[in-house]
């Protein structure tokens, strides 16, 4: 339903190989933050021998940039790379960058030579005028290197060690619904929508919707609700109002045969509800979908969802 074409470079890779793995997850776990998240500090990700192999000597010992996020490897001229990672909106990340223009094509590079370059254990990769950014699962690494005294082939060298510790973090718990709180589990709206879900945090304080995430793209939610019959009509006006959006002029809803009948529509921008009667009850699923994601749904997912819960 929503597909964006970007100026800018993407690489699907099918995972390499590096050095070094296991000693990589011995150290990235070991190292959490002090202030009581589950991921370990940035500088974690990168030993002081590993940047010193690429970059040279260090004037000092790998240090939080002034941002708190990053890692700041710092050689003789104050020159300095820069390893920052992003542990849950990974792909918001990349996907936001690409849409304000943060990252695009540097004028004149041989795309292909550069497709080449950055080719290994990561999904997804996008190159800028200063940074390149690399993903894996939703997690993803930005390296600020222009002013670092090493080139591209550089940067990806580093990247490699770096990312192979993140992939090997393990996710924290999260929260879990009963059964009997929630129309569909997550199984069946991982299958539907064709990706991993997960439940949202703060579903716990919810008492009358049941609400997911994707794991990949944490900014697109799944609600899903059953509500008493004589809520109907209340349900089927605000659809039509969204449907035909701020101006009123929209195409409006489609009917949907479904249950006993119901309605539905879905946008370009991702966003997409359903809802229908059936059992003295009306059955209401919606999509949202943050505004610079590049998540894709099957045509016709909403209804399906609706479709099952009634079934």
């Amino acid at each position: 339903m929503r597909h964006f074409i970007y100026f800018a470079m993407l690489v699907a890779a099918c995972g390499g190989s590096g050095s070094g793995s296991d000693g990589a997850t011995t150290t990235a776990q070991a190292s959490t933050t002090s202030s009581g998240s589950p991921y370990p500090e940035a500088c974690s990700l990168l030993t002081q021998a590993e940047a010193e192999s690429v970059l040279g000597a260090l004037v000092r010992a790998p240090y939080s940039d002034s941002t708190g996020q990053g890692c700041a490897y710092e050689t003789a001229g104050q020159k300095k790379f820069i390893v920052t990672p992003e542990w849950t909106y990974g792909k918001f990340q990349l996907d936001t960058e690409r849409m304000v223009g943060g990252l695009v094509a540097i004028a004149g590079m041989d795309q292909g030579a550069a497709a080449d370059t950055l080719e290994g254990p990561w999904d997804e990769a996008a190159l800028g005028v200063q940074d390149a950014v690399f993903r894996v699962r939703a997690r993803a690494l930005t390296l600020h290197y222009v002013n670092s005294g090493t080139d591209l082939a550089g940067a990806v060298k580093l990247a490699r060690p770096a990312l192979q510790r993140m992939a090997a973090v393990p996710e924290p718990e999260r929260a879990t619904i009963a059964s009997d709180k929630c129309p569909l589990p997550a199984e069946t709206v991982t299958e539907i929508l064709g990706q991993e879900v997960r439940v949202a945090p703060g579903q716990s304080g919810r008492q009358d919707a049941c609400d997911f995430e994707l794991a990949l793209d944490p900014t697109v939610h799944v609600e899903l609700k059953v509500q008493p019959e004589n809520l109907g009509e209340m349900v089927f006006d605000a659809i039509t109002t969204r449907a035909k959006g701020f101006g009123g002029e929209g195409p409006g809803p489609t009917k949907i045969d479904v249950g006993e009948g119901g309605l539905s529509w879905e946008s370009n921008g991702g966003g997409a509800e359903a809802a229908a009667r059936a059992n003295g009850k009306v059955y209401y699923a919606r999509l949202a979908v943050g505004i610079t994601s590049s998540a894709s749904m099957p045509e016709g997912a909403i209804v399906k969802l609706v479709e099952r819960m009634i079934h």
